[in-house]
């Protein structure tokens, strides 16, 4: 179902759906196992009018997206290497 379909059928509001939605998302795919790790890419994209951007790491292997940073260069990493080395 789409979120207005839930929102038309359940009769709540949009952006109640929409962090229900974030939370399940969050809590099953926020913290990947970095244990399993064996070929990452590192990648810095732009989106928006804005050119907000964001620097990405991707598990090459299975495509899956790994971590999302919201700097961008050098230090935009520190926080994903600390849990590398942790894990």
């Amino acid at each position: 179902m789409t979120i207005r379909d839930v929102v038309r059928d359940i009769g709540i509001s949009e952006g109640m759906v929409c962090g229900i939605d974030k939370a399940s998302l969050q809590k099953t795919f926020g913290k990947p196992r970095l244990r399993d790790l064996e070929v990452i890419v590192i990648d810095e994209i732009c989106v928006g009018r804005r050119k907000k951007c964001f620097t990405i790491v991707i598990d090459w292997r299975p495509g899956g997206l790994v971590c999302v940073c919201t700097e961008n260069g050098r230090n935009a990493l520190v926080p994903f290497y600390k849990r590398l080395r942790a894990s």
